[in-house]
């Protein structure tokens, strides 16, 4: 019998899945600490989705809510090894955005550039997670997008796309950019929230110029040249 249920509070629950789904599919810079997505569930700041079918999870999905900015950030998405290629991680990320979507917002998530050179058996390769993503209608955001430090000496991920797999029409502008009071909003809490100050490197503030264009920011296909 397959189920998705939420871990809601933290405890071994949660701890398990981190251990068993979590570490094994990020690199350390990547994935922030067990302490801090357990604070994050505790405050309803983090939402952890499991799935599995008759016993322990096979896949997971951990969302960050950036209230009152209308985002959530899908952080994780984990499939066992062994559950791969089964429809699973699709499936869970249907529910997942089904989940988070029941009121109004804008549903991000980060992947390397498919041109990324960090391919290996342990973290898989970024041209399969794009196209995975694509499947399930996810489109570019038009940024120079770099993802904070996720905890210190982690150092900042560059060369990264950031994906929209959900754009409420009410965040939309009549020409079909996603209008930027949102978008530069949750990048200026993400960097706080991340890094604990406001970001004030070059890098970062184009980012956040591009992201502050009045006419929106563009959504690319995903399966043209990001």
């Amino acid at each position: 019998m397959t189920i998705v249920r939420a871990i809601e509070s933290p405890g071994p629950d949660l701890e398990s899945v981190y251990r068993r789904l979590l570490e094994p599919s990020f690199p350390p810079e990547e994935l922030g600490a067990l302490e801090e997505l357990a604070a994050g569930v505790g405050t309803g700041s983090a939402s952890v989705l499991v799935h599995s079918a008759g016993g322990e999870p096979d896949a997971v999905a951990v969302g960050w809510r950036f209230a009152p900015i209308p985002v959530v950030l899908l952080s994780y998405l984990a499939v066992a090894p062994g559950a791969r290629g089964t429809g699973v991680g699709g499936a869970l990320l249907r529910e997942a955005v089904t989940a988070w979507t029941r009121t109004p917002c804008l549903v991000l998530a980060e992947v390397e550039h498919p041109s990324s050179e960090h391919v290996s058996e342990a973290w898989g390769d970024p041209r399969r997670r794009l196209a995975f993503y694509t499947r399930h209608g996810a489109r570019v955001l038009d940024l120079p997008y770099l993802q904070p430090e996720v905890h210190a000496g982690a150092g900042r991920a560059d060369g990264m796309l950031l994906l929209a797999l959900h754009v409420d029409p009410t965040l939309l502008t009549p020409t079909g950019r996603v209008r930027s009071k949102a978008v530069e909003a949750f990048l200026r809490a993400y960097f706080a929230r991340a890094e604990g100050a406001p970001p004030s490197d070059p890098p970062a503030l184009i980012l956040l110029e591009r992201a502050s264009d009045p006419s929106g920011v563009p959504l690319l296909d995903p399966a043209g040249d990001p």
